[in-house]
């Protein structure tokens, strides 16, 4: 993919979160630890000329669990630090005897998301599955005011509506 070197449509600034940030979960089945969720904005990097948050969510199943189920999932998003939405997307899930790996590759330039050999027409400035919850934490947070993120999963578009309920 190669992109233009004009500056994007958008441009937002970004006060919610900064490489470096990690926030690490518990998973609890019946009251015993699974295993640990993580999601983190590791670095900046460059990504076909531009710069780009990348964001990494890590999921692992504990010792104990992992002797009869193991997971080792990880989703990468690779987010522009100038306009806040997605240039790549890659999913790699290790569930079990399970495999699947999932890249995507958007060209917001030409409104493009190209998986494997599927072509499929975005809006501007879509979000993927994990950059639009960054992108949530940019926006102005209302209560009673809904938001809605335009995201890009499995070949479809789609409207995440969030409510501001508290």
């Amino acid at each position: 993919l190669a992109v233009q070197e004009s500056t994007t449509k958008r441009s937002r600034e970004n006060k919610a979160f900064a490489p470096g940030e990690k926030l690490t979960f518990s998973v609890e089945w019946m009251a015993i630890n699974g295993g640990t969720a993580t999601i983190e904005d590791r670095e900046i990097v460059s990504l076909n000329g531009r710069l780009c948050h990348r964001i990494v969510a890590r999921a692992v199943s504990s010792p104990f669990f992992s002797t009869f189920f193991k997971v080792e999932d990880e989703i990468q998003s690779f987010m522009d630090v100038e306009g806040i939405f997605t240039w790549r997307y890659e999913k790699r899930l290790r569930e079990g005897g399970y495999k699947a790996d999932t890249f995507i590759t958007y060209d917001q330039f030409r409104h493009k998301a190209y998986e494997n050999e599927k072509v499929t027409d975005i809006p501007p400035e879509v979000q993927d599955v994990m950059s639009c919850f960054f992108f949530y934490r940019t926006l102005p947070v209302e209560l009673g005011k809904d938001a809605v993120i335009k995201t890009n999963a499995d070949g479809k578009n789609w409207e995440l509506q969030v409510k501001v309920l508290r």
